[in-house]
C-alpha cells in the first residue's frame, strides 16, 4: 500500500483496489500497468493496493479468489474493517465483478470504476471460433505459442457468449450484472485514430483470415477509411446475431461489450484500449469519482 499525507488516517479513508487485466504492460517482470495512476492516487492522498494475478493469460473466473485473499490478508494486515474502491482494467472488470457477484462480496465494495470494461466480454475474441478452412489449419500452430485461445485460457473465457459471463450478467436484483449499494462508473475509448499503417494492416490480415461474413469486411474497410482503428463488435440487426467493425471503440473492446446496465459510460476520444490506464482524463475522472463519491 502507498503512504498517505492525508490528515486522516488510512483507516479513515477508502482504499482503492487495482484490478489490471489481460496481459498488462510489465518491465523486467514487474508490473507497471498502473504506475500513471497510482503517481496520481498518492499526490492526492488517496490510499491504494494493485492486485497483481500475473500473468493474467488464464481464465478470468479463476482469479475472484485470489482477490478475495487479497482483500481478506488487507483487513488482517491493517484492521481495516470498511469498504474498498475497485479500478479496473479490461479483464480486470470480469475478474472484479465476478467477484462481487460471489457470497454477497458486493459488500465489500463502495464504488466500481471499470476502464475499458470487458463486461460482455470482446468480440474480438469470439474470432478464435471461427470455421475458415485456412484458420483451422493454422489454429494448432497458434496454440502452440498462444495458448490463450485453449479452452482454459483468457481469450477463450472472454468470448461474449462465455456461459460464465452470461452468468454474470444476468446477476443482482435487476438481472443486469449490477449489484446494489454499489456506485458504478465505466470509461471507454472511442474514436482511436489510426496512426501507423503496420497495425492497420495487422488487423486487415486477421479479419481477412479469420472474419465471418464479406459484410463484416465491408465494415472493417469503411472503418479503416475514416482514419480510425476498427474494433469489433457483436450487434443484433433485425433478430439476428451479426459481427461488424467500428469506431465506437478503443481497437479492443468495442463500447457495445463495455456497457452495463443503465450506466451512463464516459468516452474518452482517440485513446486506445492499452492507454487509458495512463491518459490524463481518464485519472482526472478516477479521481472525481472517489473524491466525490455519491452512493448508488
Amino acid at each position: 500500500m502507498n503512504d498517505t499525507d492525508s490528515t486522516k488516517s488510512v483507516a479513515e479513508l477508502t482504499p482503492v483496489i487495482l484490478v489490471h487485466g489481460w496481459r498488462p504492460r510489465k518491465e523486467e517482470d514487474v508490473l507497471v500497468e498502473w504506475d500513471v495512476m497510482k503517481k496520481a492516487l498518492y499526490k492526492e492522498n488517496i490510499p491504494y493496493y494493485e492486485f497483481n494475478y500475473l500473468p493474467a493469460t488464464g481464465d478470468p473466473y479463476n482469479y475472484p479468489t485470489d482477490l478475495g485473499k487479497f482483500i481478506f490478508d488487507i483487513r488482517a494486515s491493517t484492521g481495516y474493517t470498511g469498504k474498498f474502491d475497485i479500478v479496473c482494467h479490461s479483464m480486470g472488470a470480469l475478474v472484479s465483478r465476478f467477484y462481487m457477484m460471489k457470497n454477497d462480496n458486493y459488500k465489500n465494495i463502495r464504488q466500481w470504476i471499470g476502464i475499458a470494461p470487458v463486461n460482455h466480454g470482446s468480440a474480438l475474441a469470439d474470432l478464435i471460433d471461427s470455421r475458415r478452412l485456412l484458420y483451422l489449419l493454422l489454429k494448432p500452430l497458434l496454440y502452440l505459442y498462444f495458448r490463450d485461445i485453449g479452452s482454459s485460457g483468457a481469450v477463450a473465457n472472454m468470448r461474449t457468449y462465455d456461459r460464465q459471463t452470461l452468468e454474470l450478467n444476468s446477476s443482482g436484483p435487476g438481472h443486469d450484472g449490477v449489484m446494489p449499494g454499489v456506485t458504478y462508473h465505466i470509461i471507454i475509448g472511442h474514436q482511436v485514430p489510426a496512426q501507423t499503417k503496420f497495425i492497420s494492416k495487422l488487423m486487415g490480415m486477421v479479419e481477412w483470415l479469420i472474419g465471418t461474413s464479406k459484410e463484416e469486411y465491408e465494415s472493417y474497410k469503411s472503418v479503416k477509411r475514416k482514419g480510425y482503428v476498427p474494433t469489433r463488435v457483436k450487434l443484433v440487426e433485425n433478430g439476428e446475431t451479426v459481427y461488424r467493425w467500428t469506431a465506437k471503440g478503443d481497437g479492443a473492446v468495442a463500447n457495445e461489450q463495455s456497457i452495463l446496465g443503465n450506466i451512463t459510460p464516459k468516452l474518452i476520444r482517440g485513446v486506445g484500449h492499452n492507454d487509458l490506464t495512463k491518459d490524463p482524463t481518464v485519472i482526472e475522472l478516477v479521481v472525481n469519482f472517489y473524491k466525490n463519491y455519491e452512493r448508488s
